[in-house]
C-alpha cells in the first residue's frame, strides 16, 4: 500500500523562538485531512489546494521553546488517523553545533538548479540522473514522474535537510570548531549541493582557508574567492554557468546577497578566472 503522504515541510527551514512556523504537507487526493504532531500538541491543517491529483495542507503556530522539537505528520483516510512513515523530522532550532540552510538558501539554489517535472540527465554527468530541483535519483530510490512545482520543491528541501549536504557539512564544522554564520552556511551548502561534499575530505586549498581561519568572518576574501572560483569546470572545460553561479555563492557567503547573475555588477570585483 502507497503511503497516503508524499512530502512534508516547513517554512521557513529553520526555526527562531517565537517565530510562525508554516507546516506544509502534500498527500493523495483520497487524503481527507492533516494534522501535525508538534512536540505533543495536536496542530490541525487550516488551508487546503488541490493540485492534479494531490492535495496541499498548510498550518500556521508559532516556536515557543529553544530546543529542537519532533514533528509526526498524521494524515485521516478511511475513518482513522493514521501516522505516516515518512512524515517524522526535526524542527531545528538555531545552534553553534548544528545549523540549517535558511529559506533564503534553499530558494537560491531551486534558481540555480531550474525546475524539470520528469526524470532527466545531468548536465555535466550522463551517468546521473537528476529530478525536479537538481534532486540526484540512487539506485532503486522511488520516486514520482510529472511532478509539480510544490512536489520538486519539497523534494529539494528533504534532499538538503536529510542528505549529507547539511550533516557532512555540521559534522565537519564541530569536529574542527568552525565558526560560520547563517548566510556562510548557506553558501556552504549550495556548493556542495552542486559538487558534492568531498571537498571536505580532500586535501585542497579551499579546505585549509577553511580549516586555517576557524571563524570564517576573518577569512582572506580575495585568496578564498580566487580559490572557490576555480570550482567552474565540468569535463575539463570551462562552465560559464558553473562560473557564475561560484560568484553568485560567494556574494552570499560574504554579503547574504542571494541574487542570481551577481556578475552583472560583482560588488566586490572579485577576479574571475
Amino acid at each position: 500500500d502507497r503511503d497516503p503522504l508524499k512530502f512534508v515541510y516547513t517554512t521557513p527551514n529553520s526555526a527562531k523562538l517565537g517565530e510562525s512556523i508554516k507546516f506544509v504537507a502534500i498527500t493523495y487526493e483520497d487524503c481527507e485531512h492533516v494534522r501535525f504532531n508538534v512536540g505533543g500538541e495536536l496542530v490541525y491543517a487550516d488551508s487546503c489546494v488541490n493540485e492534479g491529483l494531490t492535495k496541499v495542507w498548510t498550518a500556521q503556530k508559532s516556536v515557543f521553546t529553544s530546543s529542537n522539537v519532533k514533528i509526526c505528520t498524521e494524515v485521516y483516510i478511511q475513518g482513522a488517523w493514521t501516522v505516516c512513515s515518512g512524515g517524522s523530522f526535526m524542527l531545528h532550532m538555531p545552534s553553534e553545533n548544528h545549523h540549517m540552510i535558511s529559506t533564503s538558501g534553499i530558494n537560491f539554489i531551486a534558481r540555480c538548479e531550474g525546475y524539470r517535472p520528469n526524470v532527466y540527465v545531468d548536465s555535466y554527468n550522463s551517468e546521473i540522473l537528476n529530478i525536479g530541483y537538481g534532486h540526484i535519483l540512487s539506485k532503486n530510490e522511488i520516486f514520482y514522474e510529472s511532478l509539480r512545482k510544490r512536489e520538486a520543491y519539497a523534494m529539494l528541501v528533504n534532499s538538503i535537510n536529510n542528505g549529507s549536504y547539511t550533516s557532512d557539512i555540521n559534522e565537519f564544522l564541530l569536529r574542527y570548531n568552525i565558526k560560520v554564520s547563517d548566510h556562510q552556511f548557506d553558501a556552504l551548502v549550495s556548493f556542495s549541493y552542486n559538487l558534492g561534499t568531498g571537498w571536505l575530505y580532500q586535501d585542497t586549498a579551499l579546505r585549509r582557508y577553511i580549516l586555517n581561519a576557524k571563524d570564517l568572518s576573518s577569512l582572506n576574501s580575495e585568496n578564498f574567492a580566487s580559490e572557490f572560483l576555480s570550482y567552474c569546470h565540468a569535463g575539463g572545460v570551462l562552465s560559464r554557468g558553473l562560473l557564475y553561479r561560484r560568484l553568485d555563492e560567494l556574494n552570499i557567503f560574504f554579503d547574504g546577497i542571494y541574487l542570481r547573475h551577481t556578475y552583472l555588477y560583482n560588488p566586490r570585483e572579485f577576479r574571475l578566472p
